[in-house]
């Protein structure tokens, strides 16, 4: 079979990849659109410190899809070419890079990215159906024949003896599909540890179910059902599994013990109308992993063992060589019994180790000057580019920039995160928000973590490529969709093995009460305030082979990204300072198919110097518009693919979108119709809903919702964002409706809560909504009551019971005329709620349809 582009896969492509992976993945403060408390983002709306922005959904007879960035396309695929690689990566994309998902079709197909030059690319399913796939580096294949219920397929790429395969378990539910995953929190258990976990899934997409018809099941890996179902509510009682009645997203809470290591899977069913019945359809299969804890011991033995071969590597070096010291490095680990596989990096001269209890190890060998260590030759020559023509170009979904700095002290002048802090803050429209650069220690797991919150990603580190020698076996083991070398990429995280000696599962308000590396999953209120239980992801990623020992800090492979990414990236530019970051595409498949839409890197050894330079000039020309034109360029203009002079066979690299605009300046996601907070700073109580009762958005599918503290949080909710007013805009309008207990009982009474919208300038603000309880109280309820909107009794009810509403939406409008702002410096719009009085009673607000004309 030839491997070509399809004029229809250019047109398919760039219909369903921008979006694809916004539909939810699977299975971060300071992020963006997290919360700074305890609050929630949509859908799942669980109330700890990680977001679970679920984006709208619609089904095709091609696949999964989802709204995409305003305005933007996807990744046009017209013109493009293979990426050569030494080692071909598969990687499946859509309808999820994930390895379950649902169809609401009988057929369909899947897409995906390949590096290097398959010479087919083949899927089979469990049937025995057959069919193959075009296009390169981005392949689509023909139609897929699913059966109703559980489907496993599996692609395969050719090239020569080379052999690379992926796997997906699509679950079909014809005329039907839930409107989020299923999640739950926490995801991970240790052995010896009982926890009452959370479940929750969102059914709002489709209209044809049986309401309160929801059940969670345990199965086994294939689906087939362990245990009698478990009755998932929407009734906003938080006892049950449930935050906030109404919102179409259903909760379970179920005990689980740790008693053996392995993997426990869920899924729920639900009843469907289908004429005068109905059928069951089924969500994807949630994995559940239970781990043993690591000892300090073994983590100690660790350490040990690879400092003492770093340190033959450092020893023989001048005398030996390059290669010759790091055959002494490997010498060290293959003496030390605990080894059960090592070996050395394909054509590189990294040490690999895993050992027999699961636990994965690598060293960087890395001469001064470099970040990686060197290569002697190399087959990878001279790289094209990854896509062609520019049609609709693809926009970064959030101006908010993470700048992870590992290696800060070595690198020093030669850290190009420095240089592109500054830039961020020399430019100030588009107004980027910049986290860093995070230096040394600060860019830690934590923060790796919290990578899919962000629309800019730039990590300047040490890297390399392990484990391509490591057994079939192992690497199944790991559940790695790349079953070659795994890109590596070393965090600032630096080894405690007596972090391991405190005990998993202690109680938690916050993130911070866990420390590093580890999540607080809030499950329960106590006393009126949240409650939850500290989750070592450190431990977990560890023995899921996500994370690997160093000699002294933590290194991640790519399957970290996919497993972390809770929120796909919001069509995010991933810039990978770092030796082999895209040797053979394992790293930037894996970003990807989370959905970052760019990922530029470097494909062998390269030098310090050559980093630093490329990595600024290539963000100099994304985010500074030229003096000539006043314009920026697109991400494949701003990408130069140039030879490092000092390792001809090394590339400045680029996978993915070359028409990734990262200019945009105006507000992003102002009706929140990507059904998340991107775009959006979020403190507190704010999320992103589909309906609340029988109330839905003004327009579109989605609105926001800001509350003074329901469900798992007592924080008040705000949303905000900064941005720049296009010339000639004339007025804000803003659509909002207000729930609150203090309706009527405490008309007149000093429980006043607010609702707030104001526009912030550098030289005041401008206030846009501004109402108190009284304000809308009925005039005959108290003296200083305004009536200014009708209420009604309400059909949700809040934690203490009923809840009266605004009859209906208000729309409030500011002028911009005589104000400056409209083709001015940054505004910055915030959207909040204020709890007055008291933290008993609640009020929420609806907002939707914002808009700047």
């Amino acid at each position: 079979m030839n491997i070509r582009v399809s004029s229809f896969w250019s047109i398919f492509f760039l219909f369903v990849l921008a979006t694809a992976l916004a539909c939810g993945s699977s299975s971060g403060d300071g992020a963006p659109s997290q919360d700074t408390g305890n609050g929630t983002d949509f859908s799942i709306g669980f109330g700890d410190s990680t977001s679970y922005d679920i984006p709208a959904n619609t089904d095709t007879n091609v696949g999964d899809t989802a709204q995409g960035t305003d305005g933007a396309s996807g990744v046009d695929a017209t013109g493009a070419q293979s990426i050569p690689s030494a080692e071909m990566v598969l990687k499946i994309v859509s309808p999820t890079a994930h390895p379950y998902g649902t169809f609401a079709s009988t057929t369909g197909f899947l897409t995906g990215i390949v590096t290097g030059v398959p010479d087919t690319i083949t899927w089979q399913t469990q049937t025995g159906a057959t069919g193959t796939a075009e296009g390169l580096p981005f392949w689509k294949t023909s139609p897929i024949p699913l059966n109703v219920g559980d489907n496993l397929i599996t692609v395969t790429a050719v090239r020569g003896t080379e052999v690379q395969t992926d796997s997906i378990a699509l679950t079909v539910n014809p005329g039907f599909k839930f409107g989020s995953p299923l999640r739950a929190k926490p995801d991970v258990l240790f052995v010896g540890q009982t926890v009452n976990v959370v479940f929750a899934i969102n059914a709002d997409l489709y209209v044809n179910y049986v309401e309160n018809s929801l059940e969670l099941i345990e199965v086994d890996a294939n689906g087939n059902a362990l245990s009698a179902g478990v009755s998932m509510s929407d009734n906003g009682d938080i006892s049950s599994g449930d935050e906030i009645a109404g919102d179409a997203i259903y909760g379970a809470r179920l005990e689980l013990s740790g008693d053996l290591p392995g993997r426990r899977f869920f899924r729920v069913r639900i009843q469907v109308k289908n004429g005068p019945g109905v059928v069951i359809s089924y969500s994807e299969i949630l994995p559940v992993d239970v781990f043993h804890t690591v000892p300090v011991s073994e983590c100690q033995q660790i350490v040990e063992l690879h400092t003492q071969a770093k340190n033959a590597y450092i020893g023989a070096v001048d005398a030996a060589g390059q290669s010759g010291a790091v055959q002494q490095a490997l010498a060290v680990v293959q003496g030390s019994p605990n080894v059960a596989e090592s070996g050395v990096s394909v054509n590189g001269h990294g040490v690999w180790v895993r050992y027999h209890s699961g636990l994965l190890g690598a060293l960087s060998l890395s001469p001064e000057g470099y970040r990686g260590a060197p290569s002697e030759s190399s087959n990878d020559g001279e790289i094209s580019q990854t896509s062609g023509a520019l049609l609709n170009n693809v926009y970064v979904g959030t101006r908010n920039a993470l700048l992870l700095s590992p290696y800060a002290n070595e690198l020093a002048a030669e850290d190009e995160n420095n240089a592109i802090s500054q830039l961020f803050a020399e430019v100030e429209c588009p107004p980027y928000i910049v986290d860093g650069p995070l230096q040394n220690n600060a860019a830690n797991l934590n923060r790796f973590q919290e990578m899919s919150q962000y629309g800019v990603v730039s990590i300047t580190s040490h890297g390399d490529t392990y484990f391509g020698d490591l057994s079939a076996e192992s690497k199944s083991e790991y559940n790695w969709f790349h079953k070659g070398s795994q890109e590596l990429i070393w965090t600032g995280e630096a080894i405690d093995c007596q972090a391991f000696n405190k005990q998993v599962g202690n109680t938690c308000t916050s993130d911070e009460a866990c420390g590093a590396g580890s999540r607080c999953s809030i499950q329960s209120l106590a006393f009126g305030e949240p409650q939850g239980i500290c989750v070592d992801y450190t431990q977990a990623d560890l023995r899921a082979g996500r994370v690997v020992f160093g000699a002294d800090r933590y290194g991640i492979l790519p399957t970290f990204v996919r497993y972390h990414a809770r929120t796909p990236f919001p069509s995010s530019v991933v810039y990978l300072g770092a030796c082999r970051s895209i040797w053979n595409g394992s790293m930037a498949a894996a970003f990807f198919g989370a959905g970052a839409r760019t990922i530029v890197g470097y494909s062998n050894y390269i030098s310090n110097e050559f980093a630093a330079t490329r990595g600024t000039e290539f963000f100099d020309r994304l985010i500074r518009p030229s003096e000539q034109t006043g314009k920026t360029m697109l991400s494949g203009q701003a990408h130069l693919e140039l030879p490092d002079p000092q390792n001809a066979d090394s590339f400045f690299r680029l996978v993915g979108a070359e028409n990734l605009d990262a200019s945009r300046s105006d507000l992003i996601n102002p009706s929140f119709e990507l059904g998340s907070s991107s775009g959006w700073f979020r403190q507190g109580d704010g999320r992103i809903i589909s309906k609340l009762g029988d109330a839905v958005p003004v327009s579109g599918k989605f609105m926001g919702i800001l509350s003074t503290g329901l469900g798992y949080t007592k924080d008040t909710g705000e949303l905000s964002q900064a941005f720049c007013i296009p010339a000639g805009r004339t007025k804000m309008t803003v659509w909002w409706r207000f729930y609150s207990e203090e309706f009527l009982e405490w008309c007149g009474t000093q429980f006043q809560d607010t609702f707030q919208v104001d526009m912030e300038t550098s030289t005041g603000n401008l206030k846009t909504v501004d109402v108190a309880v009284d304000d809308l109280c009925p005039q005959a309820q108290c003296l200083q009551c305004q009536g200014l909107h009708p209420l009604e009794l309400s059909d949700v009810h809040f934690e203490e019971g009923e809840v009266w509403r605004m009859q209906y939406w208000a729309r409030t409008e500011l002028s911009l005329v005589g104000t400056g702002l409209p083709g001015g410096p940054p505004v910055t719009i915030r959207l909040y709620a204020t709890d007055v009085g008291d933290s008993i009673y609640d009020s929420a607000i609806l907002i939707d349809d914002i808009k700047i004309e």
